[in-house]
C-alpha cells in the first residue's frame, strides 16, 4: 500500500508491503500514523470506509473521505456531501491509478517484482519506492520537470 499526495507531483509520503491476505483497512493505520503534519484530508476508495480509520485520522487533525456513504447501499449518492465526495474521489482515482502506472513503467513491473518472499519483494518494492522519491527531490533540486525523465534520469545513474 502506497499512500500519495494528491497533487501536481505523485509524491508517495508512506508505504508498506504485507501479504495479500492483510485488508487494507487493517494496514493503513501503520501508514496513517507516520504521515506529515498538516494533512486535511485522506482519500480512499470504499474498502478503507472504517469507524477506526476515521477516529485516528479525526486525532489527527484530518477527515477520511472515503466512496461510501455510510449508509446500508455504499452507492447509495443522495445525501449532502455526495458533490464534494464526487469531486475527491475522482481527485484520489486519478492519483492514484496514475501513480501506479507511472511507477511500474518506471521501475519495470508491470507483471511480477522480480523477486520471491515477502522479505525480498519488501526490500524490493520499498526500495524502488525511496529511489522514486530521490529522483523527484533530484528532478525538484535541479529545477526538471518532476513527471517526465524519471525512468531515464534512474537509468542513467
Amino acid at each position: 500500500m502506497v499512500v500519495t499526495a494528491a497533487c501536481n507531483v505523485w509524491l508517495p509520503l508512506a508505504a508498506e508491503v504485507t501479504s495479500a491476505n492483510i485488508a487494507d483497512n487493517e494496514q493503513a493505520p501503520t501508514l496513517i500514523e507516520v504521515l506529515p503534519p498538516g494533512l486535511h484530508f485522506l482519500l480512499g476508495d470504499q474498502h478503507y470506509h472504517d469507524e477506526a480509520l476515521a477516529c485516528l485520522c479525526k486525532q489527527r487533525g484530518c477527515t477520511l473521505v472515503t466512496s461510501f456513504t455510510g449508509k446500508n447501499n455504499p452507492y447509495t449518492h443522495d445525501d449532502d456531501g455526495v458533490k464534494v465526495r464526487q469531486i475527491l474521489h475522482k481527485t484520489r482515482s486519478m492519483t492514484i491509478e496514475n501513480f501506479n502506472e507511472h511507477f511500474k513503467a518506471i521501475f519495470d513491473v508491470h507483471g511480477s517484482v522480480p523477486t520471491k518472499a515477502l522479505v525480498a519483494t519488501q526490500r524490493f518494492v520499498l526500495s524502488a519506492v525511496f529511489v522514486y522519491q530521490l529522483a523527484i527531490l533530484y528532478s525538484c533540486l535541479q529545477n526538471l520537470d518532476l513527471r517526465i525523465g524519471l525512468k531515464a534520469l534512474l537509468k542513467a545513474a
